[in-house]
């Protein structure tokens, strides 16, 4: 997953042939194991922090409803008619959000972080 662009720039035949393949094969494997293991960590993190109550429950929910809410607004954008993209740069934006928030928080004095969690 991590090397596809030099594959691409040295062998692109190697990489024809690894993406024309009939059905599944390790090439996709690999990318659905990134992106899980991506996913997987991210909600890890964030329910991590929900349960820590170090920070508002507000960033990290904010960062949890982008990441996951990235395919279900694509997928409600494209019924609606219009393009998935848009959806998905809802998504964006809520997880920047959250990781405003998050930033936010960093940025006060430590008695004020514990008085929030109060």
């Amino acid at each position: 997953m991590f090397f596809i662009h030099h594959i691409a720039k040295t062998v692109p035949d190697a990489l024809d042939r690894m993406e024309n393949v009939a059905g599944p094969n390790l090439f996709d494997a690999e990318s659905i194991i990134v992106a899980a293991s991506f996913s997987i960590g991210w909600i890890l993190w964030c329910v991590s922090l929900l349960r820590a109550r170090v920070f508002s429950w507000l960033g990290p929910a904010l960062v949890l409803l982008g990441l996951l809410g990235a395919p279900v607004l694509g997928a409600v954008g494209a019924a609606l008619g219009l393009s998935p993209v848009l959806g998905m740069a809802a998504a964006g934006v809520l997880f920047s959000l959250g990781w405003m928030v998050l930033g936010r928080q960093l940025l006060k004095a430590p008695a004020a972080l514990s008085a929030d969690r109060d």
